[in-house]
């Protein structure tokens, strides 16, 4: 769907939904004591795949809706320097937030060997997606 919606049919409100959804996704999964997890009886580190691949997904949502930003212009959103107006401050930051986890999140390089940058760096994006959100 969201290659749909940024390549083919660009449209900026439905290609916002289809990052919202994995990314939300990846919040319920990636929590240890998760109602989810208990309710199907999963234990966390197989919860912990489906974490990875939702957040992941949402990140190459993300990716491509930045695209349909920066190709669909109206006279509603106008699009400057990393996309900070009134209408994409909160995607944009969430973006930045994400990217963050991302370069963290690599297995050989910083997980592994410091893993608490690794977690810290996790909860401060999380919670800055968080206000991004609002």
């Amino acid at each position: 769907a969201a290659i749909w919606y940024s390549f083919f049919q660009p449209d900026i409100e439905k290609s916002g939904h289809t990052t919202r959804i994995p990314l939300i996704f990846a919040f319920v999964t990636g929590l240890h004591n998760s109602i989810l997890t208990l309710l199907l009886g999963m234990p966390f580190e197989r919860a912990l795949f489906y974490h990875k691949m939702a957040a992941r997904l949402s990140y190459i949502n993300g990716i491509f809706r930045t695209f349909v930003v920066f190709r669909v212009q109206s006279s509603s959103i106008r699009s400057s320097l990393w996309m900070m107006d009134a209408v994409n401050a909160g995607g944009t930051l969430i973006l930045i937030f994400m990217t963050l986890l991302v370069m963290t999140a690599v297995p050989v390089m910083i997980r592994r060997k410091w893993f608490e940058l690794f977690h810290y760096v996790h909860i401060i994006c999380c919670f800055g997606m968080m206000l991004g959100a609002l």
